[in-house]
């Protein structure tokens, strides 16, 4: 976080959503697969490059899909899905996971926050907080919707153009 909040140039280059979840993809299968879930990607053949830096996207992409395998029960499900609408790539990481309560989602990308003051599960509060100021940073957008005992929807935006 302490990197994230300085004024330091962005790294950018042109590079390729796909590869990163693709790698994604190969990182967490053995996770997935010990917690018995389901793990179900849908990405698209050709995607358009964007701006960004790829160590930065994985680690906030990355973040994300921690979370939802750590909130999703075993023999639970966690869609990957990757679209483009208009100038953006939209990025949907959906679970059939715990869910998170209406009152707490409005202060998810707050530093430190825990909807689970108990600690039960693993973690600091900082994933969220950290995806969303890499996110902002390549002018991007994420946002979540979810329902208690039913599951959460991620859903993160980023731009790109067309050459």
């Amino acid at each position: 976080m302490a990197r994230l909040d300085t004024i330091n140039p962005l790294r950018t280059n042109s590079i390729n959503l796909r590869d990163i979840l693709n790698a994604l993809l190969v990182d967490v299968e053995n996770r997935v697969k010990d917690n018995q879930q389901t793990l179900i990607s849908e990405i698209p053949k050709t995607v358009p490059s964007i701006q960004g830096n790829t160590d930065d996207l994985y680690e906030a992409i990355l973040r994300i899909i921690d979370n939802a395998i750590r909130y999703t029960l075993p023999h639970g499900r966690i869609n990957i899905s990757l679209k483009i609408a208009k100038s953006n790539l939209i990025l949907e990481i959906r679970d059939t996971g715990t869910g998170i309560a209406d009152e707490a989602l409005p202060h998810v990308f707050e530093r430190f926050f825990r909807e689970d003051q108990a600690h039960t599960t693993s973690g600091i509060g900082l994933g969220l907080s950290i995806a969303k100021a890499i996110i902002q940073q390549y002018q991007g957008d994420i946002r979540i919707s979810s329902t208690v005992n039913v599951g959460t929807t991620v859903q993160v935006r980023l731009p790109f153009r067309l050459n």
